[in-house]
C-alpha cells in the first residue's frame, strides 16, 4: 500500500527530532545533506512524483560513503559510524514506497537513538531521547493503521512505552552488570577532554578557569573544611624550559608518602572522566586506595587512565612531617633553571638573596612585592614575549594564578630556594541540597611549594597576595565585575543559583545510581536486597518479569471481555457470522476496512449497503473517543435489519 503524504511528513518530522542532538557534534554538510534530501522527498510527496531511479540512488551512497571517508579518514568508530548511519538514513528516504520501507527506516531511527548515548548520558538527554522514542512508535503506528488518528497514536505509544517501564527497571536492577562503561566505542578513550595538563604555560589555567564543567564532587565524612585550606592537589610540575612548566619524569609509586598528624579528613570524591592518570585529593593523603598509587611528590595516580566516571575515598591529615633534609635528585631538579633566558628577574632573585639572607624573609619580601606593586589579578592577561618571566614582573603585570606561581618558582630557584609548581583546583561550591561540594574546572589553580629547612615542603600561593579573596571565597570574589566569567558562576544571581544547584544535585543522583551502576554497586545493593548469588538474582528477575507480564494479560483479557459485552461489538460480530454463512468469513486479524474492500470484490450487490455500516463502524469503534447512545443504537439497528441474500447462480 503506497505511503499517504500525512505519514511522510510525520516520518521525516518524527527523524529531524531524532538527529538534532546529533548536530551539536557532527560535520555541518551532515545536515545539511539531511535537510536537504528531507526536504527532496517531501516535495515528492507532496506532487505525487516519481522517486529517483536506481542509478541515481547508487551514486548518492557512493559519494555519501567517499564523503565520509574523507572527512574521517575511515568508516569505523563513534563520529564516522554515526555520520554514516545519517546518511545513509537520509538516502533511504529516496526509496520510501510502502509501509515495510517505513517500518526499516523508523528501525534505523532507534538505533540512531541508542548511538546518542555514545556522546552523552545526561538526564535532559534521556528525557529527550524518550520523547524522540515515543515520536518514532508513534509514527510507527500511524503507518499501519489507516483509521487511527494522530491523536490516538500518541496516546497509544505513550501507552505502549509506559508498559515497558516495569520490566525495564527490573532488568536495570537485576541483569547482571559488565565492567567498564556500557556506551563506549574502541577509541573513545582518546578523545581529548576538559582538565588539568600535565604542563603549564600562560594562559593554560586561565582559559581553563572560564569553563563551568564539573570536574568532580567530594562528600565530607563530618562537614566541609574551610574554602581557604581546600587544595586539590593534581600534579607536580618541576622541570621550566623559560616558558612552560613539566613534569619530564613522572614520580615512581611509594609505599608512604610522608608521615602526617592532625584530625583526619574523610572525603569520597566523584571525578568526571579526564582522560588522564591523575587523581585529587587534599594534603596530606594518608593511604592511596585500591587501584591507585602515589608518587614521592604526592601526585596521587591511578593506574589506567581515567574514561569514566570513577568514585574513590581518601583520608588525609593536615600537618606533614618531612625528613631533615632534601633527597640530592630532588634538590638538584627542584633548583634547576635553563642555562639563560629572563635576564632582569635573575638579577632581581641574586638582589633578594643579598638583601635577605634568610630564606623565609626571601619569600616574604617577595609576596608583599607581589602585592604592594601595581600587579593584576586576570583572567585577560596579554601575550608574554620570549623572556615569559622577566615580561610579566617588569613590563605586564597582568596574569592569572598560573603567572604569579611561575615566576615566583623561577624567582625561588634562582635565588637558591628549592621549589616547584603544583597544580590542581582550589576551593569548590558547597551544595546544600545534596550535602556535596562541588569543584568545577573554574576552580582550576596553580601554587607552589618550597622547600625551608626543618619544615621541609611549605605550600605557598602566590595568588593570595595579589587577590586573596581569590581563596577565601572563590575565583568569582576576585575578579571585577566586567571579567569574562560565565553568570552561572556569579553567586549574586539568587534564583538561578539555586536552580542550578538543584540541577547539579539531580544529575549527581543520576550519575551515582544509574551511570555508574557497575558491578560493585549492584552487589550491594543487591545484598540489602537478601540476593546474594547469580543464581537466586536470575530467579527473581525471571519471577518479577512473569509476575509483570501476567498482570498485563489479566488486564488485557479484561479489557477485551467488556469490549465483547459491548453491544456494538456483539451485533458487528453476528453480522460477520451472517456474512460467513454467504462464503465471506472474516479472519480475526482482519480489520472493517479491509473487510469491506473484500465485500466489495466479492458482492458488489451487498457493499452498497454494508459499505457505509462498516465505515461507521469503523469510525465508532475506532476513531471515536465518545459516541453519544442514539448514533450506537442507531448503528446496532442498520447491522440487524440487514438483508443479506444469496447469490443466484446463472
Amino acid at each position: 500500500m503506497a505511503v499517504s503524504v500525512t505519514v511522510i511528513g510525520w516520518l521525516l518530522a518524527t527523524l529531524s527530532v531524532v538527529l538534532l542532538p546529533h548536530t551539536l557534534h557532527l560535520p555541518v554538510w551532515i545536515t545539511a545533506v539531511w535537510i536537504a534530501v528531507a526536504l527532496w522527498r517531501y516535495l515528492i510527496a507532496r506532487r505525487r512524483s516519481g522517486l529517483p531511479p536506481a542509478l541515481v540512488r547508487f551514486a548518492l551512497v557512493l559519494a555519501a560513503i567517499t564523503a565520509v571517508v574523507a572527512q574521517y579518514g575511515t568508516v569505523l568508530g563513534r563520529d564516522a559510524g554515526v555520520s554514516l548511519l545519517i546518511v545513509m538514513l537520509a538516502l533511504k528516504l529516496l526509496e520510501v514506497r510502502q509501509q515495510r520501507d517505513i517500518i526499516i527506516t523508523l528501525f534505523l531511527a532507534y538505533f540512531l537513538i541508542l548511538s546518542q548515548f555514545l556522546f552523552e548520558q545526561s538526564v535532559l538527554m534521556l528525557v529527550y531521547l524518550a520523547l524522540a522514542s515515543w515520536l518514532v512508535t508513534s509514527t510507527w503506528m500511524l503507518s499501519q493503521q489507516s483509521v487511527v488518528s494522530s491523536r490516538r497514536a500518541l496516546r497509544q505509544s505513550a501507552i505502549l512505552l509506559l508498559q515497558s517501564v516495569p520490566v525495564m527497571l527490573v532488568l536495570f536492577l537485576l541483569f547482571p552488570r559488565i565492567q567498564g562503561p556500557l556506551w563506549k566505542l574502541p577509541g573513545d578513550s582518546e578523545v581529548s577532554r576538559t582538565g588539568i595538563s600535565d604542563h603549564m604555560s600562560p594562559g593554560s589555567i586561565s582559559k581553563l578557569s572560564q569553563s563551568n564543567e564539573v570536574a568532580f564532587r567530594v562528600e565530607f565524612d563530618q562537614g566541609t573544611p574551610d574554602h581557604a585550606t581546600l587544595y586539590w592537589r593534581g600534579p607536580v610540575l618541576w622541570d621550566f624550559d623559560g616558558r612552560s612548566w613539566r613534569d619530564r619524569y613522572r614520580g615512581q609509586a611509594v609505599e608512604h608518602w610522608v608521615e602526617t598528624s592532625g584530625r583526619p579528613i574523610t572525603y569520597q570524591v566523584i571525578l568526571e572522566p579526564h582522560n588522564r592518570h591523575w587523581l585529587f585529593g587534599l594534603d596530606y593523603i594518608i593511604d592511596p586506595g585500591i587501584n591507585m598509587s602515589i608518587s614521592g611528590d604526592g601526585q596521587l595516580l591511578a593506574h589506567t587512565k581515567i574514561t569514566k566516571r570513577i568514585r574513590y575515598e581518601l583520608i588525609s591529615r593536615p600537618v606533614a612531617h618531612w625528613p631533615a633534609q632534601l633527597p640530592a635528585a630532588q634538590l638538584q631538579r627542584a633548583l634547576k633553571l635553563p642555562g639563560y633566558g629572563n635576564p632582569r628577574s635573575r638579577e632581581l632573585a641574586e638582589q633578594l638573596h643579598r638583601d635577605y639572607p634568610d630564606p623565609q624573609h626571601r619569600i616574604r619580601q617577595l609576596l608583599q612585592h607581589f602585592g604592594q606593586d601595581p600587579f593584576t589579578y586576570t583572567l585577560t592577561p596579554p601575550l608574554l614575549g620570549r623572556n615569559s618571566v622577566d615580561d610579566f614582573m617588569f613590563n605586564t603585570r597582568r596574569g592569572f594564578c598560573e603567572h604569579y606561581a611561575s615566576a615566583f618558582v623561577f624567582l625561588m630557584r634562582a635565588s637558591g630556594i628549592p621549589a616547584r609548581v603544583v597544580t590542581g583546583y582550589q576551593g569548590g561550591e558547597y551544595n546544600q541540597l545534596g550535602d556535596y561540594l562541588i569543584v568545577r574546572q573554574s576552580d582550576a589553580h596553580a601554587w607552589t611549594e618550597v622547600w625551608l629547612d626543618q619544615q621541609g615542603w611549605v605550600r605557598i600561593d602566590p595568588t593570595a597576595a595579589i587577590a586573596p579573596e581569590r581563596i577565601e571565597s572563590g575565583i568569582e570574589a576576585a575578579l571585577p565585575d566586567a571579567a569574562p566569567v560565565s553568570g552561572l558562576l556569579r553567586t549574586d544571581i539568587g534564583f538561578l543559583r539555586d536552580l542550578v544547584l538543584a540541577w547539579d544535585g539531580i544529575n549527581n543522583l543520576w550519575n551515582l545510581w544509574v551511570l555508574s551502576y557497575g558491578p560493585d554497586l549492584q552487589n550491594k545493593v543487591l545484598r540489602q536486597l537478601g540476593i546474594i548469588n547469580w543464581t537466586q538474582m536470575a530467579m527473581w528477575m525471571t519471577v518479577l518479569c512473569s509476575l509483570i507480564v501476567f498482570l498485563y494479560l489479566f488486564f488485557w483479557w479484561k479489557s477485551e471481555r467488556e469490549v465483547i459485552d459491548d453491544p456494538v461489538v456483539k451485533a458487528y460480530t453476528r453480522l460477520c457470522q451472517r456474512l460467513a454463512k454467504l462464503g465471506i468469513k472474516r479472519p480475526l486479524w482482519e480489520g472493517p476496512a479491509n473487510y469491506a474492500r473484500r465485500i466489495q470484490r466479492q458482492r458488489p450487490d451487498l457493499f452498497a449497503e454494508l459499505g457505509p455500516i462498516l465505515h461507521d463502524y469503523q469510525v465508532l469503534r475506532y476513531q471515536t473517543a465518545d459516541s453519544d447512545s442514539s448514533s450506537r443504537q442507531d448503528l446496532i439497528r442498520r447491522m440487524r435489519q440487514t438483508r443479506l441474500k444469496r447469490t443466484t447462480a446463472v
